[in-house]
């Protein structure tokens, strides 16, 4: 039986449009189609063993072309692209060898079954390989799952009982909508496993080495903005409030890059289990949890800190600009954090922080000058300066040179030319605009705590959280100015949220409720709850076990003695009549073979007779017949 006409062509044109073969595939569309529609062929009937040495001997010499000439898997897709040319001469014999040929007469290997001798049909196997070739596609887009899954579906209803088709449609489409959401699935699976393999390879390379935060480049924030893996959880006391956990804070500025002029970091002395960042008491408290890989690494807190503890670390340093640095700490932390952001006056004023990279100024005043900052006091142009920023700027994270977009772009691009950009051109544009006016400043760069999750009363701060902004000396103590416009947490968690984000924020939880009990209990008690879950867990492995014994086994309703005899002997008779049932032929395929051999009256009988024994013997809605049947077998002879 061969595929309904136009299944195998409209198979090619998806091929087509999709690898870019669109004359090619038009080309064996029509010759496919055309086929079918001339009158057989005795020659072509003798010419399916060449045809099928000639095809098996070009697949495998294109499959091993491709694999010399390309690396893998991009030779496997070159073959799958090629499949469709190279076995369309297999279903245009078919069709001029009268639409079947024995399989016998095909090359070993390309035989159904081991080399058995029944009929072979390879449009449908051919329509099957045109779509997974089509698959390969560089043109592919979302309408190929569509137009996919209407040809199969093509292929399944064309080959279903009329009485069947419309059940056999509700599942099929059913099956599809399934499929696509698999398919969707599947990919934003793969772009988070992807997230999260980057992010286990910046947890343990990347942080051992910049442990002290000594540099960072313009775009080096921007990597991990479309990220949403959690990074930290801040649990505050009392009312949550949106904040800055700054990193770190850097002073010199060249060519895109900042760095510190201040590497020597001082001990914090401790005192019982506080480090003490700053004498006296401070009005705010928070709780921050997170992974600090390699033992050591620069902690992520809130502007104004002044003790930590709870953090089991060999010693803990802090740079006069605020950066502290923790060593000899194991790699899950839960730290109590107090702070009181008006504490900001420790931090002395260096000469770095009024200077100005080469070649800049000239474009700092147009812009002073353009925009009216050079206001009376430093408070009113630092408001001058957020008000220009809030106004005339818009956040982007897709950048580029406008005069060469294969290059990167520069400050002078953004304050100038397009004035769009994401947080570190505001946060240097910033300093650098600051110092300009006579003002003090710093580049600024951690994660700003701004996603609230109610039902753990925290925040969760991810990597596209990471942030950078300024730190200016104001009226006598230092501030935070952070000039990106608001909306850009906004857009980042639109772009970076995912299908499968709700779900692995759960087990994000669950993590971390286990990491808590971990940390707030001792071994034994570890041990007794891991005992009693081990525990549990076997009980229910073996209810299940003992469940799945004690089921009773169905048994298959068998026909009854009298009509297997009956049966027997019906075959007998017609095998001497000449037309045995093979030993790998079914009953109804038997009797299929017979009734298309001739049109005596007999092998229409026993096609009736054949159907009738098949619904007695597996449809479970039929109890009874079974004594008629053998009767009605009995009595028949060819």
């Amino acid at each position: 039986m061969m595929a309904p006409v136009g299944l195998v062509g409209a198979a090619l044109l998806l091929w087509g449009a999709s690898v870019g073969f669109l004359p090619v595939a038009i080309g064996l569309a029509l010759a496919c189609e055309g086929a079918r529609f001339a009158p057989a062929s005795a020659a072509a009937a003798k010419r399916v063993r060449l045809v099928g040495r000639v095809v098996l001997f070009a697949v495998l010499a294109k499959l091993g072309y491709a694999a010399v000439t390309s690396p893998f898997p991009e030779a496997l897709y070159i073959w799958l692209r090629w499949l469709p040319i190279l076995l369309a001469p297999l279903p245009i014999v078919q069709a001029l060898a009268g639409g079947k040929f024995p399989g016998d007469t095909l090359p070993a290997p390309l035989r159904p079954g081991h080399g058995e001798s029944r009929d072979v049909d390879t449009t449908y196997i051919y329509a099957a390989i045109v779509l997974v070739g089509a698959g390969t596609g560089a043109d592919v887009a979302s309408g190929y799952f569509v137009a996919a899954a209407a040809i199969v579906g093509w292929a399944l209803l064309a080959r279903m009982p009329s009485r069947s088709r419309i059940a056999g449609a509700v599942m099929l489409a059913m099956g599809i909508a399934m499929g696509y959401a698999v398919h969707v699935g599947v990919h934003e699976l793969q772009n988070q496993v992807e997230t999260w393999s980057e992010g286990l390879i910046l947890d343990f390379i990347e942080s051992k080495a910049d442990a002290m935060k000594e540099r960072t480049r313009i775009g080096d924030i921007g990597k991990v903005k479309l990220s949403d893996r959690i990074v930290t959880r801040v649990v505050p006391a009392g009312m949550p409030k949106i904040l800055l956990l700054r990193e770190a804070t850097f002073d010199r500025y060249n060519n895109g890059t900042w760095q510190s002029s201040m590497s020597a970091f001082h001990p914090v002395p401790r005192e019982g289990d506080r480090w003490v960042v700053r004498p006296g008491e401070a009005p705010r408290a928070m709780t921050i949890k997170r992974s600090l890989s390699g033992n050591e690494g620069v902690l992520a807190l809130p502007p104004g800190t002044h003790s930590i503890s709870k953090l089991p670390a060999a010693t803990v340093g802090v740079l006069p600009t605020g950066t502290l640095r923790a060593s000899g700490t194991p790699y899950l932390l839960s730290m109590k954090v107090t702070y009181d952001e008006a504490s900001e006056t420790d931090s002395p004023i260096a000469a770095n922080d009024l200077v100005l990279a080469p070649g800049l100024e000239p474009v700092l005043d147009q812009v002073i000058r353009d925009e009216g900052l050079a206001a009376v006091t430093p408070a009113e142009r630092v408001l001058a300066v957020r008000r220009m920023f809030a106004t005339k700027f818009a956040y982007s994270l897709i950048l580029s040179d406008p005069r060469d977009p294969a290059k990167g772009r520069g400050l002078t691009d953004f304050l100038l030319r397009d004035r769009k950009g994401h947080c570190e051109y505001f946060g240097t544009a910033t300093v650098l605009l600051l110092r300009r006016l006579g003002i003090p400043a710093r580049y600024a760069v951690g994660y700003s705590a701004q996603d609230w999750n109610e039902r753990e009363r925290a925040f969760l701060v991810r990597n596209r959280h990471a942030h950078a902004w300024t730190t200016a000396f104001v009226d006598g103590r230092w501030i935070d100015v952070d000039t990106t416009p608001a909306t850009w947490a906004t857009n980042e968690a639109q772009e970076a949220r995912s299908v499968f984000g709700p779900l692995m924020d759960w087990f994000s939880w669950a993590w971390d409720q286990i990491v808590d009990y971990w940390m707030d209990h001792s071994l034994p008690e570890i041990a007794a709850v891991v005992a009693i879950v081990m525990g549990a867990a076997a009980a229910l492995v073996a209810a299940v076990v003992l469940w799945l014994r004690r089921r009773p086994r169905a048994v298959a309703r068998r026909p009854t003695d009298k009509l297997g005899r009956a049966w027997r002997a019906l075959e007998a008779r017609v095998a001497k009549r000449g037309a045995p049932r093979s030993r790998d032929e079914t009953p109804l395929a038997w009797a299929r073979r017979l009734n298309a051999a001739g049109s005596e009256p007999w092998r229409a009988q026993l096609l009736e007779l054949t159907r009738r024994y098949y619904r007695v013997r597996f449809d479970p809605d039929v109890s009874s017949g079974a004594e008629e049947l053998a009767a009605a077998a009995s009595r028949w002879s060819p």
